[in-house]
């Protein structure tokens, strides 16, 4: 109960943050049990930067208590804690933003960190939509001048770039300079929106309206369109002028709008969208007049918890203007879109209506499955007090909560819903993994402990691509999560793939030789694949002579051919592993003139290796070498294959040797 009060506590600071209180909150956010946790200023920091985007005006108070949270850190742990912040920071904005760029080199700049200390993690993002993005253009504009410096000929690329689609921002490209951020609005309001309007309205310009409204075209109805990221675009219809002026708080434009166009139009009043914007706002002479006016407020709570008003929230509660169960499109109830945009006061307020548990947002989430995906145990602990809970509720991926929490690595939460007697562990979401199946494929080595200390989890469970856990792990690469499988006696490993292999011949071929033994430990070393290839082939491809070491120890024979008549010394020396090869030549019972259905030796493989000198001159020092056969497919010897080849340094290995036929 301390975290989810301390966490509620952390909001009302940050939301009533401003300079003259910031060091008292500092004070507090320093002896919270939030910051206590291991990853606690991390998500402090995650917060502040959210909110930046919600209260833009704030930025200023926003970066100062960042500096005194982050500067007892080295300064490689800030670097990490900022730049993972500011990459990661989507949900439920849709992408970075501007204020998000605002704080992050703010904050930069406030600790005294070189520029050039970020670059280079920051270099991806010059690269990937840099002209869709708006806050990559700030970016660069903040970097510009270390850019040049340390990677000139990428600005120099991006600057190129900039100038035959830009030129208007580019001719006074010199005069822009770090945070200096007027004249960088000035460009945005000057080019980036139409007629700039949106800088009239933000300024409550009323004489530059009324110019426009000279046109007949022109009218507060219309759209505005953005080319500035802006916090309206978390509402579900872009804003009128006359919307835009609510948000804002722009009263002389609100007012000049219901005096003198609402009587034209008095259906107006009925669209919820107005008073959305103006609770988003927050003007409360705004919402007044709106209520004097007998707009409609539905779907206003929903706002009110996005935007983080609380006391518009109180407000439209008090008067009845609350719907704890209705349904947004792109948000859910209440209570998802409190949850989704970090309102811990909101969050609880819902929750303690005991309502809307089980309600599901466009994407099939429950408010648990969205407290889950916060990453906040808080969240979790809230939501799980209701009534009605389904905590094995399938999303439209068929995700439970407990899946989100194995895919996103929230091992904490995983320990608290796996401490519910009623939670299934083993449910199969639509591609048919298992949480067992999530966290081998994603790595999650932590969280498979917890998850194989259970009995009530299949482990052997086939996907919809035909693999177990252990395999799609595989798959993946994640091979400390195959050896934890491979150790487990529950977990089959003769079970095979689509093309026949088990895990043993996965094993074999990879640079893991733990994994291999452990599978070694508990597979029939003699087992082959669809084409015959057993478990010593793949070991044949090795540059780790160790593999074949372990096959042979097992018992494995090494002159078996497989399907197609290969023996491991062939497929060793078309694979170009030296080590095997040299291994398998010093055995008396090698045949090094094996011929297979395609009238192959290893002498005609080797020839084709990317290292065919090496492996030649290995097959040859055996002193059992037959050099002159014929492949009966290619009709050639290997030398004249070299010859074709024009593999002159494999030719000479070749001649350096009696009795070949030239």
């Amino acid at each position: 109960m301390e975290l989810i009060q301390d966490y509620c506590e952390l909001q009302l600071r940050i939301d009533s943050l401003d300079k003259d209180n910031i060091v008292e909150a500092f004070k507090w956010i320093r002896n919270s049990s939030i910051y206590r946790k291991n990853d606690g200023p991390a998500q402090i920091i995650s917060i502040l930067l959210q909110n930046t985007y919600i209260r833009p005006k704030n930025i200023g108070s926003f970066v100062i208590l960042a500096e005194l949270i982050l500067k007892p850190f080295p300064v490689d742990e800030i670097i990490k804690i900022l730049v993972r912040n500011f990459k990661n920071n989507s949900p439920p904005f849709s992408g970075r933003t501007t204020q998000n760029v605002i704080f992050f080199i703010n904050t930069i700049d406030l600790l005294n960190i070189p520029k050039e200390n970020v670059i280079d993690q920051l270099i991806p993002l010059f690269t990937n939509e840099l002209f869709e993005r708006d806050d990559n253009f700030n970016l660069f504009i903040y970097l510009g001048p270390d850019l040049e410096k340390y990677k000139p000929e990428l600005f120099e690329s991006i600057k190129k770039q900039y100038d035959e689609s830009l030129p208007k921002w580019i001719s006074n490209f010199n005069r822009i300079r770090a945070n200096d951020w007027a004249l960088l609005k000035q460009y945005r309001e000057d080019f980036g929106v139409k007629d700039g309007i949106n800088y009239a309205v933000r300024n409550d310009d009323l004489s530059a309206i009324r110019i426009g409204l000279i046109t007949p075209t022109f009218s507060l109805d219309q759209t505005i369109i953005f080319n500035v990221y802006e916090p309206t675009v978390q509402i579900n219809k872009s804003p009128s002028i006359f919307d835009y002026a609510l948000f804002c708080g722009s009263l002389n434009i609100v007012q000049y709008y219901l005096v003198n166009c609402l009587p034209k139009d008095p259906m107006v009043t009925k669209e919820p969208i107005h008073a959305q914007y103006a609770i988003a706002g927050g003007n409360v002479q705004c919402i007044s007049l709106l209520q004097q006016y007998n707009f409609t407020f539905e779907g206003c709570l929903h706002i009110a918890a996005m935007f983080h008003q609380k006391d518009l929230f109180y407000w439209l509660v008090e008067n009845d203007y609350a719907d704890f169960e209705q349904v947004f499109p792109n948000f859910g109830s209440v209570l998802h879109a409190a949850i989704k945009f970090g309102n811990f006061d909101a969050s609880k307020i819902c929750v303690e209506t005991q309502k809307g548990a089980s309600l599901q947002d466009n994407k099939g989430r429950t408010p648990l499955h969205v407290a889950v995906l916060s990453g906040l145990l808080p969240y979790v602990e809230m939501i799980l007090s209701m009534d009605g809970v389904d905590v094995n509720a399938v999303d439209l991926d068929g995700m439970t909560p407990l899946m989100l929490a194995v895919e996103y690595n929230y091992i904490g939460i995983i320990k608290r819903l796996l401490e519910i007697n009623n939670i299934e562990a083993d449910c199969v979401d639509s591609i048919g993994l298992t949480a067992l199946g999530h966290a081998a494929c994603n790595g999650h080595v932590e969280i498979l402990k917890l998850l194989l200390e259970r009995n009530d989890i299949d482990v052997n469970r086939i996907d919809e691509e035909e693999m177990t856990p252990i395999l799609s792990a595989y798959e993946s690469g994640e091979y400390e999560c195959c050896l934890l499988l491979a150790k487990d006696e529950r977990v089959d490993l003769t079970i095979r793939n689509e093309e026949g292999q088990t895990i043993a011949h996965l094993a074999a071929g990879s640079n893991n030789l733990p994994l291999f033994e452990a599978c070694l430990e508990r597979c029939d070393i003699d087992d082959a694949d669809e084409e015959g290839t057993r478990v010593i082939h793949y070991a044949a491809t090795s540059q780790n002579v160790e593999f074949i070491n372990a096959c042979i120890n097992h018992g494995a024979d090494y002159n078996e051919p497989d399907l197609s008549g290969s023996t491991p010394l062939h497929i060793a020396a078309k694979s170009g592993s030296l080590p095997v090869v040299k291994l398998l030549c010093e055995k008396e019972d090698v045949d090094v003139n094996a011929i297979d259905e395609g009238g192959f030796t290893p002498l005609h493989c080797a020839v084709f290796a990317m290292n065919s000198e090496e492996i030649v001159r290995a097959l040859f020092e055996s002193g059992r070498l037959e050099p002159n056969i014929t492949a009966i497919e290619l009709q050639a010897t290997p030398l004249m294959i070299s010859a074709k080849r024009y593999d002159m340094d494999t030719i000479k290995v070749f001649l350096e040797h009696d009795g070949i036929d030239v």
